[in-house]
């Protein structure tokens, strides 16, 4: 059953996302009907030892993801803004398309999603924010330290496959080894695939 930390999922009084088992709960708020949905991320959520220590991406084919999600704030300097990740996450489901921490998006807005530590092991459409993103607004969000590979095409970084979508001040990056890598067959790319 659905849980969250806080809020009613309106715009004004968001549904408040402050552990995995939260950040969980929203698949039950899938499809068109859920679209006017918001969601507030408030805390960092490390997802080790979750579900058997595997992650399921939120939304499908049949029931993508459109509503808000956002992230909020929690310091500042002089170059740069902090938001609350999600971290360590690792989805192994090599016969599946669309992983990522979201399955599939579509119509959606994602604002200042910050993923850490991600390994995803797929077939296609595999990308560390979503798999598959059609027709969302995507802004300030990143994906860093992360091993994404796919047994077909689109295998991205931050998304794996992107249609029609509105992408803006977000990246991918590698800090520490040659075992962070993205790895498909055709259509790979470290940003989108």
């Amino acid at each position: 059953m659905a849980q969250f930390a806080g809020g009613t999922g309106t715009e004004e009084d968001p549904w408040l996302i402050r552990t995995a088992e939260n950040l969980d709960s929203i698949r039950y708020f899938l499809g068109a009907e859920h679209a006017d949905k918001h969601f507030y991320q408030v805390y960092l959520i490390p997802l080790w030892n979750y579900g058997d220590s595997l992650w399921t991406p939120i939304g499908t084919d049949s029931l993508p993801f459109m509503g808000n999600y956002e992230v909020e704030m929690y310091g500042s300097d002089y170059k740069y803004d902090y938001y609350w990740n999600i971290s360590y996450t690792t989805i192994n489901d090599p016969l599946s398309d669309n992983l990522g921490i979201f399955g599939v998006i579509q119509n959606a807005t994602i604002k200042n999603v910050q993923i850490q530590d991600i390994d995803i092991i797929g077939k296609g459409s595999c990308g560390g924010l979503a798999g598959k993103s059609t027709n969302s607004v995507i802004t300030n969000c990143s994906v860093s330290y992360c091993k994404i590979s796919g047994t077909d095409n689109d295998i991205g970084g931050l998304i794996g496959t992107s249609v029609d979508d509105s992408i803006s001040v977000c990246c991918v990056s590698q800090y520490h080894s040659s075992d962070d890598r993205i790895s498909g067959v055709n259509n790979i790319g470290g940003f989108i695939g």
